[in-house]
């Protein structure tokens, strides 16, 4: 085989479709495409579905029913699946799950014991809900069934957000425009701060003290000032934060 002599597999190139090129050419003209309207524009045709404006069938079917996507699902479970648990054993979602007692499916609140078939050994349940009749057995066997907090569940279930609040302020800090704004307000707290501490010139902040000292009202303005009233400071006499 020579590089002279290389040329594509039959089979693997076609020729090009040559539109616009005459009448006599098969494609000239609308060059395949039709007369005007929006299937000879580039772009053009209908979405799936859609019948022209008038009610589309998918609409037009009568319906039934509906999925509630805030319904809360359980881990069901019943009486006589926990009749062979031995005695004084602790039941929760974790046991049920890793004895296979119940099929682990999807579900968003936790174990549910339902009063199907019957026990007679002494268990503590532990579980988001029961049903009367489960409840009732599990205590006439001696036993006792705890309902769990909904709300612990959630959190234990829910993802961790601890986190999100210091990601939230790194990602504050990589923003340069937020950045700046963080710096400068830190900055005037910090001067604030400062002149807090600064005592007006030529006043006796003791004898000052001990005059708010004797008035309620200005004690009380100095402790929300953090003390700068009381030791007649440059900012506590004139600005307030």
């Amino acid at each position: 085989m020579r590089i002279d002599t290389l040329q594509p597999a039959e089979g693997a190139t076609t020729s090009p479709k040559r539109l616009g090129r005459g009448i006599g050419s098969g494609k000239g003209k609308t060059s395949g495409k039709g007369h005007k309207g929006q299937w000879a524009r580039s772009g053009g045709g209908v979405r799936p579905g859609f019948e022209g404006g008038q009610m589309p069938l998918h609409r037009r079917i009568p319906k039934r029913g509906f999925h509630n996507k805030w319904a809360t699902s359980y881990l069901i479970v019943n009486l006589s699946q926990l009749s062979s648990v031995p005695a004084g054993t602790v039941v929760d979602y974790d046991y049920v799950v890793e004895n296979s007692l119940a099929k682990n499916v999807k579900n968003n609140g936790g174990l549910k014991v339902l009063g199907g078939g019957e026990i007679s050994v002494a268990l503590t349940v532990k579980a988001s809900a029961f049903s009367a009749s489960a409840k009732e057995a599990i205590e006439k066997a001696g036993g006792t069934a705890d309902i769990l907090n909904k709300l612990l569940l959630r959190r234990r279930a829910a993802p961790k957000e601890s986190n999100h609040m210091f990601e939230t302020i790194k990602n504050c800090f990589k923003n340069k425009e937020i950045r700046k704004k963080i710096w400068i307000t830190l900055l005037i707290l910090l001067i604030f701060r400062l002149g807090c501490y600064i005592p007006v010139p030529g006043m006796n902040a003791s004898s000052f003290a001990s005059q708010i000292a004797d008035v309620s009202f200005l004690e009380l303005m100095s402790s929300i000032t953090g003390g700068s009233l009381a030791h007649a400071t440059q900012f506590g006499l004139g600005i307030s934060p």
